[in-house]
């Protein structure tokens, strides 16, 4: 007994330093000589030894089960755990069994649920663990971190499937109560301070998100710039700056991440999820900031580590949002390079055609994971057909479309509509108006429809016009403000508030999205510098208007612009 804890605290040191797949192979060895020492007969333990024995099997099984879902094999954790969890339950005489091992056992299977989408079922299990900690209440700290985190949980469950701000609320309360009863060290509680700014993100906190990050990397520091908890704590802050317009200081954060992990690539090993989902999110930067042909390369890279990932175990989705990506920069490349245009585009058609094939094998209507997957897919094919019309008649009649996609520009734009609309109308159904999956389809068809009534030359131009402002105008009203959504979205309002010849409106929509950009951006920031110019250049043509040239001369006064 004392050996197998010694080569569990082994393993648990292993699994803090980052060396996950040392972790993993002697996790994977110990319950290999633990499993055969108790047959089923033991299930039901008589003496003391053999409750320790049925412990120890507990045990080693949910602690394989950590070492999978650090590798990212998170259905196979969670088998493991519930293998756990229903072997006490097997139990004739369950309360000779610590309750302690029991909650954690299925806190942690609840956990794996939620990570993999099943946030009912999680729930459910969190409700239980909730009940039978009210049943005997306990007045010491352990027994309060047990039900805040608890707490925790169960409110994250709720924000993962939608973003309802009184969880929300109720969640900082509860990491509140957590920073009164621990260091500001303590790793559960920097873990608890990640997940809520994560859901800050999800509800347009932009600055709040970045404020945790800030905190939790400072603190993170402390340990090693090289360890693992801090590596992912500087790529979560690279998301945050991201997500408020800080696109470089993301690029240069992502750049120091990757150098650390090639470093360390003996113990942090390459293809783990981190180093891919940071390897990925660098792309992502290199992209938005043109450089194309980079981004392109490192997706190329990034592909290639996850599909030998699936030597692992479970297929991961992830490989088929790095073949997304991978489509998305070929068609760039393809508005770029005009010689290799027909080439670019056969390969992002065949991928687009490939991404397809695999949802529709893999579709289970039992997982809301997988369900949201294959419509963010479908959206995301829509886009791609739409994006196909800004290329000639020839280039378009010599790719390999679907028979009932007309190559025209009206045609494609046409089934790119009724595709978002397919996927607008589930995911108003069964993920919610706030959903940001439902609020990026809607954004999408607006986006589409905009073109539609910029490409229609007939009487239907100003209807599609008006159908655009009112998907617009719906984000609108449920979106949560922040950079993601609401500049893309007040820029879409305006542009189409022009085109309807709504100047007010559209003057009105200018000044909020100048105030929001300043809130978040700052006043320095280029985005909100080229919208206060925008802005002063619509009040300035109002010559009459005194009014105007005063809010003007205050617009010069306080973003520095230049004086006509």
């Amino acid at each position: 007994m004392e050996d197998f804890e010694a080569a569990f605290r082994f393993a648990d040191v292993y699994a803090d330093l980052g060396y996950f797949e040392r972790a993993f192979k002697l996790r994977r060895g110990i319950w290999g000589r633990i499993e055969p020492r108790v047959s089923k007969d033991s299930y039901q333990p008589r003496c003391v030894e053999e409750i320790a024995d049925l412990q120890l099997r507990v045990k080693a099984l949910s602690m394989l089960a950590a070492s999978c879902n650090d590798r990212g094999e998170t259905h196979k954790a969670l088998e493991y755990q519930q293998s756990a969890t229903k072997m006490m339950e097997d139990v004739a005489n369950f309360d000779i069994l610590s309750p302690k091992v029991y909650i954690n056992a299925k806190f942690e299977e609840a956990q794996y649920l939620r990570q993999i989408g099943e946030q009912t079922r999680a729930l459910k299990i969190l409700a239980e663990i909730r009940l039978a900690l009210d049943r005997s209440p306990q007045n010491t700290n352990e027994f309060r971190l047990r039900m805040l985190r608890t707490s925790r949980e169960i409110e994250l469950s709720k924000l993962y499937r939608s973003i309802d701000p009184e969880a929300l609320e109720r969640l900082q309360v509860v990491i509140t109560e957590h920073t009164a009863l621990v260091a500001e060290d303590d790793h559960e509680l920097l873990t608890a301070r990640s997940e809520l700014a994560s859901c800050y993100n999800k509800a347009g906190c932009e600055k709040q998100a970045l404020s945790e990050h800030e905190h939790i990397l400072k603190i993170r520091n402390r340990e090693s710039e090289f360890h693992y908890d801090t590596l992912v704590a500087k790529d979560d802050l690279a998301k945050s700056y991201s997500r408020v317009g800080r696109k470089d200081d993301a690029i240069t954060m992502r750049e120091s991440i990757i150098e650390a992990l090639e470093k360390h690539a003996t113990h942090i090993e390459i293809f783990y999820p981190m180093s891919l989902a940071v390897r990925f999110n660098y792309a992502r930067s290199l992209f938005d900031v043109g450089d194309v042909q980079g981004a392109l390369s490192v997706h190329r890279e990034v592909l290639a580590l996850r599909q030998k990932r699936e030597q692992l175990g479970d297929f991961s989705w992830d490989i088929l949002q790095s073949m997304e990506e991978v489509a998305l920069s070929l068609f760039q490349l393809a508005l770029d390079d005009y010689s290799n245009r027909a080439v670019h585009l056969e390969e992002a058609l065949d991928l687009r055609h490939a991404i397809r094939e695999i949802i529709s094998e893999l579709m289970n209507p039992k997982s809301p994971e997988t369900y949201r997957i294959h419509r963010n897919a479908q959206r995301d094919t829509a886009v791609f057909y739409a994006e196909l019309c800004e290329f000639d008649y020839n280039t378009l009649n010599g790719l390999n479309l679907p028979e009932e996609v007309e190559p025209s520009p009206m045609g494609l734009l046409h089934y790119a509509a009724n595709l978002l609309r397919t996927t607008l109308s589930f995911q108003q159904q069964n993920f919610g108006e706030e959903d940001p999956d439902t609020i990026a389809t809607l954004s999408e068809l607006g986006c589409v429809l905009f073109r539609m009534a910029k490409c229609d030359h007939s009487s239907q131009k100003t209807q599609h016009y008006q159908a655009a402002l009112e998907c617009f105008l719906q984000i609108d009203r449920h979106a949560p403000e922040g950079v993601d959504y609401s500049i893309k979205n007040m820029n879409d309002l305006i542009n189409t508030y022009n085109k309807l010849r709504r100047l007010k409106d559209a003057t009105a929509t200018l000044r909020r999205l100048l105030s929001l950009q300043g809130e978040l951006l700052g006043v320095d920031a280029v985005e909100t510098r080229t919208t206060a110019n925008k802005f002063r250049a619509e009040l300035r043509s109002r010559k009459d208007d005194d009014a105007a040239q005063k809010e003007a001369d205050e617009l010069e006064r306080q973003y520095g612009l230049s004086s006509y």
